[in-house]
Protein backbone atom coordinates (compact mmCIF):
# COMPACT_ATOMS: atom_id res chain seq x y z
CA UNK A 1 0.00 0.00 0.00
CA UNK A 2 1.38 3.33 -1.09
CA UNK A 3 0.90 6.48 0.90
CA UNK A 4 2.51 8.81 -1.24
CA UNK A 5 1.28 10.07 -4.79
CA UNK A 6 -2.18 10.88 -6.54
CA UNK A 7 -5.42 8.82 -5.21
CA UNK A 8 -8.21 8.08 -7.17
CA UNK A 9 -11.36 10.75 -5.85
CA UNK A 10 -9.01 13.09 -4.04
CA UNK A 11 -8.27 16.41 -4.76
CA UNK A 12 -11.42 19.15 -5.82
CA UNK A 13 -14.07 18.23 -7.94
CA UNK A 14 -14.37 19.04 -11.67
CA UNK A 15 -18.32 19.75 -11.40
CA UNK A 16 -20.56 21.48 -9.06
CA UNK A 17 -20.30 24.91 -7.32
CA UNK A 18 -17.89 25.91 -10.46
CA UNK A 19 -19.41 25.62 -13.12
CA UNK A 20 -23.00 26.75 -11.23
CA UNK A 21 -20.63 30.11 -10.14
CA UNK A 22 -19.95 30.50 -13.98
CA UNK A 23 -23.73 30.21 -15.12
CA UNK A 24 -24.73 33.00 -12.03
CA UNK A 25 -22.00 35.40 -13.45
CA UNK A 26 -22.77 34.79 -17.13
CA UNK A 27 -26.81 35.70 -16.02
CA UNK A 28 -25.79 38.61 -14.26
CA UNK A 29 -23.91 39.61 -16.76
CA UNK A 30 -26.62 39.71 -19.32
CA UNK A 31 -28.94 41.53 -16.90
CA UNK A 32 -26.21 44.21 -16.52
CA UNK A 33 -27.02 44.27 -12.80
CA UNK A 34 -24.18 43.99 -9.80
CA UNK A 35 -24.79 42.61 -6.03
CA UNK A 36 -24.44 46.15 -4.92
CA UNK A 37 -27.48 47.31 -7.69
CA UNK A 38 -29.40 44.70 -6.40
CA UNK A 39 -28.89 45.43 -2.48
CA UNK A 40 -28.99 49.38 -3.13
CA UNK A 41 -32.82 48.76 -5.30
CA UNK A 42 -33.97 46.90 -2.58
CA UNK A 43 -32.86 49.47 -0.14
CA UNK A 44 -34.21 52.19 -2.27
CA UNK A 45 -37.70 50.43 -2.12
CA UNK A 46 -40.03 52.05 -0.03
CA UNK A 47 -42.83 49.05 -0.52
CA UNK A 48 -40.14 46.61 1.67
CA UNK A 49 -40.16 46.78 5.00
CA UNK A 50 -37.59 47.70 7.38
CA UNK A 51 -36.25 44.88 8.50
CA UNK A 52 -35.32 43.87 4.43
CA UNK A 53 -34.46 47.52 3.81
CA UNK A 54 -31.90 47.00 6.91
CA UNK A 55 -30.18 43.62 5.98
CA UNK A 56 -29.92 45.13 2.86
CA UNK A 57 -28.12 48.23 4.41
CA UNK A 58 -26.12 46.19 5.96
CA UNK A 59 -24.95 43.89 3.18
CA UNK A 60 -24.27 46.77 0.70
CA UNK A 61 -22.26 48.75 3.54
CA UNK A 62 -19.00 47.17 3.00
CA UNK A 63 -19.21 47.94 -0.46
CA UNK A 64 -20.05 51.41 -0.10
CA UNK A 65 -18.04 52.37 3.10
CA UNK A 66 -14.75 50.90 3.85
CA UNK A 67 -13.30 50.67 7.96
CA UNK A 68 -12.05 53.06 9.65
CA UNK A 69 -9.18 50.38 10.64
CA UNK A 70 -8.61 49.90 6.74
CA UNK A 71 -8.17 53.59 6.14
CA UNK A 72 -6.24 54.95 9.45
CA UNK A 73 -2.11 55.02 9.02
CA UNK A 74 0.20 54.19 11.57
CA UNK A 75 3.02 56.24 11.44
CA UNK A 76 6.27 55.93 13.72
CA UNK A 77 7.57 59.15 16.07
CA UNK A 78 10.67 59.23 17.07
CA UNK A 79 11.12 61.31 20.09
CA UNK A 80 14.90 62.35 21.73
CA UNK A 81 16.20 62.40 24.90
CA UNK A 82 15.87 66.84 23.96
CA UNK A 83 12.60 66.53 23.18
CA UNK A 84 11.74 64.30 26.39
CA UNK A 85 13.64 66.92 28.66
CA UNK A 86 11.79 69.78 27.01
CA UNK A 87 8.61 67.86 27.40
CA UNK A 88 9.09 66.97 31.21
CA UNK A 89 9.85 71.35 31.91
CA UNK A 90 6.09 71.72 31.16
Amino acid sequence: MSHSGRRAGSGRKRTGANKLDTIARKAAMEICITPLEFMLAILRNEANSDAVRMEAAKAAAPYVHARLAHIETKAEARVTAFDRMLLARR
